[in-house]
Order: structure tokens, then sequence, then C-alpha cells
């Protein structure tokens, strides 16, 4: 029953995640598309990052 149960559970997790995992991305999709989602510019030059 413990298995099971354990079982159960590990596929509602790995269900939930992908879920997080899909609208996480729409999320930034629609930032992107506003123009709100920027990328980080780079603190180091090329040469000082080795």
């Amino acid at each position: 029953m413990a298995t099971l149960l354990l079982s159960v559970m590990g596929a509602f997790v790995k269900f939930e995640r992908a879920l997080i995992l899909e609208r996480h991305g729409e999320g930034i999709a629609a930032a992107k598309d506003r123009g709100a989602y920027t990328v980080r510019e780079p603190t180091l030059a090329p040469e000082q990052a080795g």
C-alpha cells in the first residue's frame, strides 16, 4: 500500500512540475511580447572571463 501511495504522489509531483514549467515559459513569452523581458548584460569582458 505504501509503495502505491508513493508512486501516485511521485506521478502527481511530476505532473505539477510539468505544469509549472509550461506556465513559466508562457509567462516569459508574454513578457517578451510586451518588451518587459530583457537579458542581463555581461559584467565581464570576454578577456576577463577567461
